[in-house]
């Protein structure tokens, strides 16, 4: 028992095609039957044309017809929550519905021929179309159940049906995806799989299914034996135990909150003061600067300890909560040279640019305040870098993370500019 860590999903769904043949029985029409593989990063289109895309990580097929959509998620990946049905698989759902199978047809050529990033674990050699890599594939299966053509026409007539099934594949289990998946509006089977990878094989086991409606061969009753379980606890442990590193948060956002992360840090990269990475955290890691000489902590990227509403508790694991950037106040005091008369102008600027005291819930007030009251409200400014769900995007936000390099800015050039003493500290005159 030896589970391996892994954070990037095209790797993942790469393991995934190469261990087809161990995916749960459970999925299967017949329990002796084999998985082929007929797309996958395949792009379509929720108006069938050219509007909203969506894009397939894999497409499956067993050798009865039946046909699985797979949408692959890792655990560091914020979208792996109840809202997944709602913001990726109805959207995936209706693009497959209303794209015309020629179209669909087309597109599985490329990853048939190996073009794309993820392989076919077998590329035939005459791949030019899905009849003839299905050809191929019961070749070396010395079986055909039934006609390539009359497989192909299966798989057609159960997208324009709507009763292909639609699998999540993730390495984690998360309760919150199957408690949503009630308002989930489909014909065809639903299947929650968990995959890890084992020494250099990948494992599998169905955590929940649900029948489609012309379904009666799918089980009732889902057993995830105890090995599994095991491994899985094992795996789930060493989650937890990592490190969070700038790569390893960067590895698990979304495409939009990459792009924010990616922007905040190159505005720290134009600030004339070096920075790097600092002490690592379970769940988030200290970005210093230096200033006169010395590394100054004062910046913490990653994933707070409280949650919101939305966010179940079994979620409580790395990469599964709104990515914050806090401005530690707190750990600024503690330094011998800062004074509350130095820090307190600094909060109330970072407040007026929309950034939140922690343990208030809210801005700061304006004026003069009691060391108790700065000590509760000056912990630590906090702001949304990679927000959680319908949080992205705010105005609000985006002028609190642009007006803060400048503010930043400029408070470390009230360090740098204080005369420092023999001991190697700034001496403010306030």
């Amino acid at each position: 028992m030896h589970p391996i860590f892994y954070t990037d999903e095209n790797e993942y769904c790469q393991l995934a095609l190469n261990n087809l043949d161990a995916f749960p029985r459970e999925i299967l029409s017949h329990e002796d039957s084999a998985l082929f593989c007929w797309a996958s990063e395949m792009t379509v289109y929720e108006d069938g044309v050219g509007s909203g895309m969506c894009k397939i990580d894999l497409a499956l097929v067993d050798e009865y017809g039946a046909a699985w959509i797979v949408e692959a998620k890792l655990h560091n990946n914020t979208e792996l929550s109840g809202a997944i049905w709602r913001s990726q698989i109805q959207p995936y759902r209706a693009a497959l519905l209303s794209a015309p199978w020629e179209v669909v047809h087309q597109r599985t050529k490329s990853f048939l021929c190996g073009h794309y990033k993820r392989k076919p674990l077998h590329i035939a050699p005459q791949a030019q179309s899905l009849l003839a890599s299905i050809s191929d594939w019961q070749t070396r299966l010395k079986r055909c159940v039934i006609p390539p053509e009359l497989l192909v026409n299966r798989i057609a007539h159960s997208l324009k049906t709507g009763q292909f099934g639609i699998m999540i594949l993730a390495d984690v289990f998360s309760k919150s995806v199957v408690e949503s998946a009630g308002d989930m509006r489909h014909d065809g089977p639903l299947a929650y799989v968990v995959g890890i990878l084992d020494n250099s094989e990948m494992i599998y086991a169905t955590y929940w299914m649900k029948k489609g409606r012309a379904d009666n061969s799918l089980p009732t009753d889902i057993h995830v034996s105890n090995a599994f379980k095991a491994t899985y606890a094992e795996y789930e442990k060493m989650i937890r135990s990592r490190k969070c590193t700038l790569q390893s948060i960067a590895d698990g956002l979304c495409d939009e909150s990459k792009e924010r992360l990616s922007r905040f840090l190159a505005l720290l990269n134009n600030l004339r003061f070096p920075w790097r990475e600092g002490k690592t955290y379970g769940k988030g890691f200290d970005i210093e600067f230096n200033v006169h000489g010395q590394w100054i902590s004062m910046i913490s990227i990653g994933w707070p300890d409280s949650v919101t509403p939305q966010v179940p508790k079994e979620q409580m694991i790395y990469g599964q909560h709104s990515l914050k950037l806090d401005f530690n106040l707190y750990r600024a005091r503690q330094m011998p040279f800062m004074k509350k008369d130095i820090l307190w102008p600094w909060a109330q600027e970072l407040s007026a640019l929309g950034w939140i005291g922690k343990g208030t819930g809210k801005m700061m007030g304006v004026g003069d305040v009691s060391d108790a009251e700065f000590t509760n409200w000056g912990k630590r400014m906090y702001y949304f870098l990679a927000p959680y769900q319908n949080f992205f995007g705010r105005e609000q936000e985006i002028m609190a993370l642009a007006g803060f390099i400048p503010t930043i800015s400029k408070f470390l050039a009230q360090i740098e500019n204080a005369e420092w003493n023999a001991e190697g500290q700034p001496v403010f005159s306030v």
